[in-house]
């Protein structure tokens, strides 16, 4: 609305110069001015067009913030409630017993009845050799203009066993050692293109592309990769070859997406 406002404006503008000129000078004199006009104009809606666009850009990121900010605010709500829980039970460090040769420990919280007298609820831990570790996440919304090697961020989580996914950075951290499987989807509309591939500590080692010939067609591509890892290994997806790739996303069509799991040891 402010464009074209505006364009109203100097149109008017034009339009009244050129009449106030052709009272005093010549022909040739007016229609010089008018073509330096046009050309200011020209380029002052082009400057209003990368404004525009800059625009859009900020909201999306603004938008990316907000479901950021809504996210910690949800896991430290959680986090309050855990530790409120753990509080409240009161135990003390003398109820925990953990065995010297024997990797299974079990939580009884049944008290033991000697004679007249009760013991304390009992707290045994019971550790696993391994914990699941997986995640399968998405693009809640079209992120533009990206970058060669930006990392993409996804921040719709789906889950997160193992914790070992950050929506912040978009990094998978292998928690432990093992044969982990990752998948990767991009979807591209409007007659753009975007090449992404999967990184493992900056070596790539997978990759897709998304194509959109013409304006109207999406277009999604995808690759799968088996991995061994060692715990510490980064994982993720970034960009390449492409300077201003677009990627679409939403919270109902979930056609950018990366995920993975630790099949075994």
């Amino acid at each position: 609305m402010i464009a074209v406002n505006f364009t109203r404006l100097i149109f008017a503008l034009c339009a009244f110069v050129i009449t106030a000129k052709a009272e005093d000078s010549s022909y040739d004199s007016s229609n010089d001015l008018l073509s330096k006009l046009i050309d200011r104009m020209e380029k002052m809606e082009t400057k209003m067009k990368e404004m525009e666009i800059r625009e859009d850009s900020m909201r999306q990121e603004i938008r990316i913030l907000k479901n950021d900010l809504y996210e910690q605010k949800e896991e430290t709500n959680r986090l309050k409630s855990l530790i409120t829980l753990v509080r409240s039970e009161n135990y003390n460090r003398d109820d925990v017993r953990i065995p010297k040769e024997d990797n299974h420990m079990e939580f009884d919280s049944k008290g033991v009845n000697n004679g007249n007298k009760t013991s304390k609820p009992e707290l045994r831990i019971r550790q696993t050799a391994s914990q699941p570790v997986a995640f399968s996440t998405y693009l809640t919304d079209y992120v533009y203009h990206l970058g060669i090697n930006q990392v993409i961020k996804y921040n719709g989580v789906l889950t997160n066993e193992g914790n070992a996914y950050n929506a912040l950075t978009g990094i998978f951290t292998c928690p432990e050692d093992g044969l982990y499987l990752f998948s990767f989807f991009a979807t591209t509309i409007n007659n753009q293109a975007v090449w992404v591939r999967l990184m493992v500590d900056d070596i790539n080692v997978s990759d897709a592309v998304g194509y959109s010939l013409r304006d109207g067609q999406d277009d999604q591509g995808g690759n799968v990769a088996i991995l061994r890892l060692t715990a510490g290994q980064s994982v993720w997806t970034s960009t390449q070859f492409h300077g201003d790739s677009t990627l679409a996303g939403t919270r109902d069509f979930r056609h950018v997406t990366f995920s993975g799991v630790r099949l075994s040891d």
